[in-house]
């Protein structure tokens, strides 16, 4: 279970601070709870549903994302007076996730109200990428309580997963890595806006776990992200080195965008009106079709057909060159025990003969 779940019981109150961001301002919460490890009392600002990005709908479905659209009187950031967007998590494969949405590109950002210590240029920042094999999760999943009394800023980054956030058409239109690039835009508002939470956008760890690890490392190995972060803590997962989960080559991230136009009634030779097609199927339908063959959902090497890839050069690549930006900070691990997500089906069928399963590599639930 990621560190950052939490069961706790919250008390709020309301003279959390107005920020003023680069959208608009802002008014949050301030909550007071205890940590119990320490029996320590905590009290910090949470400000829930910031939009970071435009809502990815209409022509915006497959296509990294636009800027969201500023606003002049402050927008009510509570969890009382943004109930959709603080709970709204990027819709889920087959669905079965309340609260999932199409328009939901926000995040949540948590700082301490009262800091020990506090250092003239900011707090440090942690932006934490959620994990579900890039197909299920959300930053709402995953709260602050135990982070508040270390002193850090904590940022929870929803972004697009299962085929709105993967598929490709092989085009500049659907490139591919959607999701990827809402994790961009993400880490580019917190370098634009984190000073006035009181963060410092010279300290920016982004961690992650499963796959919101890959994605940090995917990050590491993209010149696009270059200079947004500083450090990383990845959690059972690197990008570009596992063996069993990575990332699609050009030809099979086509193949299966087109396998997957043709199940949703959309096999036109022409790309553009196979686009025009697949905006208008139900996400419902978008999402149910992530595995029909094996699990479609996963980043694409996109230098083919992208002007401006995020894979400029495959990752593997970049790790055997050295050519990432080696003065990123790296604290590696593993989550205990995760490998069970995926011999749990093993073990619950033993009359299934291990040659029934043709690809090892799809045992596993979890990047």
């Amino acid at each position: 279970m990621p560190p950052l779940l939490l069961l706790l019981a919250l008390a709020t109150c309301s003279d959390a601070k107005r920020v003023k961001t680069t959208l608009g301002p802002v008014d949050g919460e301030r909550v007071i709870t205890t940590d119990y490890r320490y029996n320590k009392t905590v009290i910090f600002d949470s400000f829930y549903g910031l939009p970071f990005a435009a809502a990815p709908t209409g022509q915006g479905r497959f296509a990294p994302p636009s800027p969201a659209t500023p606003w002049v009187e402050p927008r009510d950031a509570t969890k009382d007076g943004s109930p959709v967007p603080w709970l709204t998590v990027c819709y889920q494969v087959v669905g079965l996730i309340p609260f999932s949405s199409e328009d939901c590109l926000y995040l949540n950002v948590h700082v301490p109200a009262v800091v020990e210590d506090e250092e003239e240029e900011g707090l440090a920042v942690m932006v934490w990428l959620t994990g579900g094999a890039f197909a299920l999760g959300g930053g709402p999943w995953y709260g602050p309580d135990y982070w508040m009394g270390h002193n850090i800023v904590l940022v929870t980054v929803n972004y697009r997963v299962g085929p709105a956030g993967f598929l490709t058409l092989g085009m500049e239109e659907a490139p591919g890595n959607a999701g990827l690039w809402d994790q961009t835009a993400a880490l580019t508002w917190v370098q634009g806006n984190i000073r006035e939470f009181g963060g410092d956008p010279n300290r920016v760890t982004l961690a992650g776990e499963s796959a919101g690890s890959f994605s940090s490392f995917y990050h590491l190995s993209s010149p696009t992200s270059r200079g947004l972060f500083h450090r990383i803590i990845g959690q059972s997962g690197v990008g570009g080195l596992s063996p069993g989960y990575h990332h699609w080559s050009p030809e099979e991230g086509f193949r299966l965008g087109t396998e997957a136009a043709v199940l949703l009634g959309c096999p036109q030779i022409d790309t553009h009106a196979r686009l025009a097609c697949l905006r208008e199927v139900s996400y419902a339908a978008l999402s149910a079709v992530d595995f029909e063959d094996g699990i479609i959902s996963m980043p694409v090497l996109d230098s083919a057909w992208s002007p401006s890839p995020f894979f400029p050069t495959d990752p593997a690549v970049v790790w055997e060159e050295g050519s990432f930006d080696t003065t990123v900070d790296i604290l590696l691990g593993s989550n205990a025990d995760e490998g069970l997500l995926g011999t749990q089906v093993i073990l619950t069928m033993p009359f299934l003969p291990l040659s029934s399963f043709s690809t090892p590599s799809r045992l596993t639930c979890e990047r």
